[in-house]
């Protein structure tokens, strides 16, 4: 029998910050709003400097939480789930695109322990993207393999240090203390890389965590990537991370939400072995309204962001392929000139023309794709994805 406790819908909102994060207050509601078009062009033109003024925006989604970014950048926070494993990503882009920002990694699993003896959890690892069977690893060994998987396309992307965090990893504990958890288990380390774009080479730090609570693990990451040293901007990472607040009416709701879902899992856990076709059945439709979520999000894009998106016509826009990686998207361009952004699982995409929907599929996607999903292909029109 899978046992979990409301606890566990604790861990994420912990991690959610290295250094955990803090109660959410009203105060901290209003959004961000990019300086006027004068200011960021003057700024564009000027090496980034260190902000000293910040802004609160709030996850527009699932209103999970708040988060103070540099004023005047272009800023974006959201929350991103499959079924129901949930997470939290925010990305502060400078006005001339040389630095970016980032806490969280959409894409990144909730790790369940190998031969745990439940059918429930290795069938749901099979279809949920958010989690995966595998034994617990350290900071050291996790986030090596992690950076060539994520960044390694990049031009020249090489690994130049690791080292660990000792500081953080105290924090961390702390933290998980507070929350009454053991978290002697867990790794904090500082992982520099470099790579080109465009010719330029480009300094990045991820600062990434890994705890493991026995039955399941959660890695975690922040992260910098700058034309000068990143060692100039983790002080603002840092301040950004500890900014996060997070709302407790959501957090009540999970908590609520969970003990309803745990509910239906021990009952469909009870009729695994003599109703295996129905619970297949449960759990494709849990697939289903997850493409549901994931395009309500991909939909939701933060108006704060659209500046540096229509930017993207220029052929010296940095840091689009990096932050493009982070949020798991392409960018794609339509016959209008028109740039969006969309979730990376495609090779071609068609616009609605009316609302502004997408579709897509395999390099073989076309009209009669489209038809099949009992769609009209004269309401849509094709987006290139922009290399």
């Amino acid at each position: 029998m899978l046992r979990m406790t409301s606890k566990i819908c604790w861990v994420p909102i912990v991690l959610c910050g290295l250094i955990g994060c803090s109660p959410y207050t009203q105060e901290a509601t209003s959004s961000s709003t990019t300086s006027p078009k004068s200011t960021e062009e003057s700024q564009a033109k000027t090496s980034t400097q260190v902000p000293s003024d910040f802004v609160s925006i709030s996850d527009p989604v699932e209103n999970c939480f708040t988060v103070e970014v540099p004023e005047g950048w272009h800023n974006r926070g959201y929350s991103a789930r499959a079924y129901d494993i949930h997470r939290e990503v925010v990305t502060c882009v400078s006005p001339n695109s040389d630095t970016v920002l980032f806490l969280g990694d959409p894409n990144i699993p909730q790790f369940w322990a190998p031969n745990s003896g439940n059918p429930f959890v290795e069938e749901f690892c099979k279809v949920n993207p958010l989690m995966e069977m595998a034994s617990y690893q350290s900071a050291e060994d996790y986030f090596p393999k992690y950076a060539e998987r994520k960044f390694g396309k990049l031009t020249n992307f090489q690994i130049t240090s690791l080292e660990p965090n000792e500081e953080l990893l105290a924090e961390l504990q702390r933290a998980f203390a507070q929350h009454g958890f053991d978290a002697s288990q867990s790794n904090v380390v500082d992982l520099k890389f470099t790579y080109e774009d465009d010719g330029k080479v480009m300094n990045g730090l991820i600062i990434g965590s890994t705890i493991n609570s026995g039955g399941f693990w959660i890695a975690d990451v922040y992260g910098i990537s700058t034309t000068t040293d990143v060692e100039k901007f983790r002080p603002t990472l840092l301040k950004v991370a500890r900014s996060k607040k997070t709302n407790p009416e959501w957090t009540a709701l999970q908590n609520q939400k969970h003990e309803e879902r745990m509910a239906q899992m021990r009952a469909h856990q009870e009729m695994m072995n003599r109703q295996h076709a129905q619970n297949m059945q449960w759990i494709q439709n849990s697939a289903q309204r997850h493409q549901q979520r994931m395009q309500a999000i991909w939909a939701a894009n933060d108006a704060s962001m659209q500046s540096y998106y229509d930017r993207s016509a220029s052929s010296d826009l940095q840091h689009q392929r990096f932050l493009n990686y982070i949020n798991e998207e392409n960018t794609v361009v339509g016959s209008n000139g028109e740039v969006r952004q969309v979730d990376n699982s495609y090779q071609r995409y068609y616009i609605n023309k009316s609302n502004n929907s997408y579709v897509g599929g395999d390099i073989n996607f076309d009209d009669r794709s489209i038809r099949k999903l009992g769609l009209n292909p004269d309401d849509f029109v094709e987006a290139k994805v922009r290399n």
